[in-house]
């Protein structure tokens, strides 16, 4: 989303083509890391507060642009 907002802040064009496919493993790297399920839930949630937190700071720092 941040990638996106940025992108239509700065005028770019995205554009959409179901040739392109992107393979996500979720969570691959972070369960090779963390193997207790509460561990890794406050690593997750600290991730998402903070790419969140960026992302009101953006929003907020562009409002009126």
């Amino acid at each position: 989303e941040i990638l996106d907002y940025e992108a239509e802040l700065k005028g770019y064009k995205r554009i959409y083509t179901p040739k392109i496919k992107v393979l996500h493993h979720q969570n691959v790297a972070t369960n090779q890391v963390y193997t207790n399920l509460v561990e890794k839930t406050l690593f997750s949630n600290k991730c998402n507060f903070e790419s969140t937190s960026y992302f009101l700071k953006l929003m907020k720092e562009n409002e009126g642009v």
